[in-house]
């Protein structure tokens, strides 16, 4: 019995472009944190939101690698799925 594998090319494709546009606005998107904690005359609150700046950033750094990993991953998919289905459609054809 021959098994089917039916991969959506146009998902892929949209999924890789999607995660591209989130790393993109995550990188973009920058903190006040600092800036508000400088308005804040509580020494504690103001140490809070600054400590809470801080690790958002690196938390987000983060991220960013993970989704552009995912992002070139998507890519690759899409890339090796085309060129197989390229190369059957040749086979078949034989041309």
């Amino acid at each position: 019995m021959a098994e089917k594998l039916h991969v959506d090319l146009a998902q892929v494709d949209t999924t890789a472009e999607k995660l591209g546009f989130i790393a993109t606005n995550l990188r973009e998107s920058e903190t006040n944190a600092d800036a508000l904690a400088g308005m804040i005359p509580h020494d504690g609150l103001s140490g809070c939101v600054s400590k809470f700046g801080n690790d958002w950033d690196r938390a987000r750094n983060e991220l960013i690698g993970k989704v552009e990993d995912l992002n070139k991953v998507g890519k690759q998919i899409f890339e090796t799925f085309t060129d197989a289905d390229r190369q059957m459609a040749k086979g078949l054809t034989g041309s």
